[in-house]
């Protein structure tokens, strides 16, 4: 399973890398982790094709089509890859999916996936270190240093050794919904801080016996 993983990493990553950008040159912090990484395959001997699994909809969909589309008439005609885009769902489905194929030993090549859902699928020993491919002198990826820090930070936190362990694909915006009646026939006003935030949510606990604030993916957003 861990060697299928690596081929198709090693032939995605070879072509320059589907969704992201790259770097020159490598970090200090990443140098001392290279021992634990493979080594690079520059070269393949024959057509390799790929799934991709994700869980954009709608125009993001098509937006997957149009991407792997230009890759596969590009770099990928040039280096022998097919890129193929798979929708398996909204998130928990991907996740279940994802999950399901791995215990089958069917996973896909690449996936779309949390920070968390990473984490858990290393423990299966599904997921190949990636330093040595993003910072390759030959095949890595250019201007990796033009991705936000905050996302790469997110895609090397799962070990101390300063490991990628995934790369940045897509990023959700944070929004805070509020109920704009309940608020004007009680006189709340919409908070400006988090300690407003906890005070108000406290407030509307004591008067309604209900949670005044939620959030959708607490692991995710701690």
């Amino acid at each position: 399973m861990k060697r299928t993983w690596l081929f198709v990493l090693i032939a995605l990553l070879t072509a320059g890398m589907l969704f992201a950008g790259g770097a020159k040159e490598e970090p200090e912090e990443v140098k001392e982790a290279e021992a634990a990484v493979p080594s690079v395959v520059t070269t393949l001997s024959g057509p390799v094709s790929i799934e991709f699994w994700h869980a954009m909809s709608s125009k993001l969909g098509e937006t997957v089509v149009v991407l792997t589309d230009k890759f596969n008439s590009t770099v990928g005609k040039e280096m022998g890859i097919t890129v193929t885009p798979v929708f398996q769902g909204n998130y928990n489905e991907m996740k279940q999916k994802t999950t399901a194929a791995i215990k089958a030993g069917t996973a896909p090549a690449i996936a779309q996936a949390y920070p968390d859902w990473v984490a858990e699928y290393m423990q299966a020993e599904v997921i190949v270190p990636l330093n040595d491919y993003i910072f390759h002198p030959e095949v890595g990826i250019k201007d990796f240093e033009d991705i936000f820090p905050g996302y790469l930070e997110e895609n090397r936190q799962y070990t101390t050794e300063g490991i990628y362990y995934s790369l940045p694909f897509n990023k959700s915006t944070e929004v805070l919904f509020y109920n704009k009646t309940f608020f004007e026939q009680n006189g709340y006003s919409v908070p400006k801080t988090w300690n407003e935030l906890v005070a108000l949510a406290k407030k509307i606990y004591e008067t309604t016996g209900k949670p005044g604030f939620g959030y959708d993916s607490l692991d995710n957003y701690m």
